[in-house]
């Protein structure tokens, strides 16, 4: 998946904001899903640990988290092992 844009992102917060607090990450995708969330926004949301969120600003620290994690992980299977790393 590649990185979100701006519009992408301020699209998700402003759905973030209108879904009541706190909720879990089953309540968020269904409060996307009737504010018409398209099949990307749903996708970043699926990707953050399912738990109880206080507010949007929690939940996009917890997308920033993971979409990082996979654009790591996305980096390290383009460019093949660490030839630093002895496993120890």
């Amino acid at each position: 998946m590649s990185p979100p844009d701006a519009t992408e992102d301020v699209e998700y917060v402003r759905m973030l904001s209108e879904a009541g607090y706190p909720c879990g990450r089953g309540e968020l995708l269904a409060a996307l899903r009737g504010a018409g969330a398209d099949d990307r926004l749903l996708a970043r949301l699926d990707t953050v640990p399912d738990r109880i969120y206080e507010g949007p600003d929690e939940v996009m620290m917890f997308t920033e988290d993971a979409e990082s994690t996979a654009l790591d992980e996305d980096v390290a299977e383009a460019t093949g092992p660490d030839p630093t790393d002895t496993g120890r």
